[in-house]
């Protein structure tokens, strides 16, 4: 739901609890981890950050099963949450290679 912004903010960290494999960074889409968006557009797209999903997962889950039992089992049927990541699964930074038109224009917001 997120995932654009994080990289147009230039977030260098994401932490999350409950994955889905049809929303979010780890989706089908791939957006935190897809390294083309950043070389495409430097300009307004950042690295990849470094992703850290699973934290406090189940507590994350007890949340949203006792917010509304039925809603939670329903959305755990389809298999719009959880995914084959492991607990915890922790994916570090990529470094982009800075190409010559976005060394100046760091170059230039810096002194600016």
């Amino acid at each position: 739901m997120c995932s654009f912004p994080i990289r147009e903010a230039r977030i260098g960290r994401v932490v999350f609890a409950i994955t889905s494999p049809m929303m979010g960074g780890f989706s089908k889409w791939n957006v935190l981890r897809d390294d083309q968006i950043s070389n495409v557009m430097p300009e307004a797209f950042e690295p990849i950050p470094e992703t850290v999903a699973g934290l406090l997962s189940r507590d994350a889950e007890r949340v949203w099963q006792t917010w509304n039992p039925i809603i939670w089992s329903v959305i755990k049927h389809r298999g719009c949450f959880g995914s084959t990541h492991d607990p915890c699964d922790e994916q570090p930074a990529v470094p982009l290679q800075i190409g010559l038109i976005r060394n100046v224009l760091i170059k230039y917001l810096i002194s600016a």
